[in-house]
């Protein structure tokens, strides 16, 4: 996450959100013998509906 996305974070608060994550590939190769290749290609997700509380306890 850069400066400006932590900034927009400041600024919404509390709430209900949404998250994008998106994870690209090592740029070294990922293997073994019992799980293979992996991590080869980037990877999204989206978490919707999450419950966001700014702040600490």
């Amino acid at each position: 996450m850069d400066q400006q996305q932590l900034d927009l974070a400041r600024q919404v608060g509390d709430g209900t959100c949404t998250i994008d994550v998106r994870v690209e590939p090592p740029t070294f190769k990922r293997h073994d013998e019992e799980n293979g290749d992996r991590y080869g290609e980037s990877v999204e997700v989206r978490f919707e509906d999450v419950d966001v509380a700014t702040g600490q306890d």
